[in-house]
């Protein structure tokens, strides 16, 4: 009985921590502060190395761009950059 007492309580812990842990994920997802993606995001990523030294100048290099070529949008500040593509993957679901 003990033995089945301590399930039923270990299982309500768990269930507890992973609805906790799943209400924080979405509260940090909705206020920016984590991405949330796809598990295969990795096959979607392209990464790339910047020579550019500072901040500013990088920022006034992405600024430069000409997004329609590559179908994106630039939005933010010298601190905190967000693109959009619009490039379609025929591989994405």
């Amino acid at each position: 009985m003990g033995l089945v007492i301590a399930l039923l309580v270990g299982g309500a812990i768990l269930v507890g921590a992973f609805a906790y842990g799943l209400s924080r994920h979405k509260k940090l997802v909705g206020e920016g502060q984590i991405v949330s993606r796809n598990t295969d995001f990795a096959e979607y990523v392209y990464e790339f190395t910047s020579k550019i030294g500072s901040v500013r100048t990088l920022t006034e290099a992405i600024n430069s761009l000409d997004y329609n070529m590559i179908g994106a949008d630039m939005e933010g500040d010298i601190y905190k950059q967000r693109f959009q593509f619009a490039i379609q993957n025929s591989r994405q679901h």
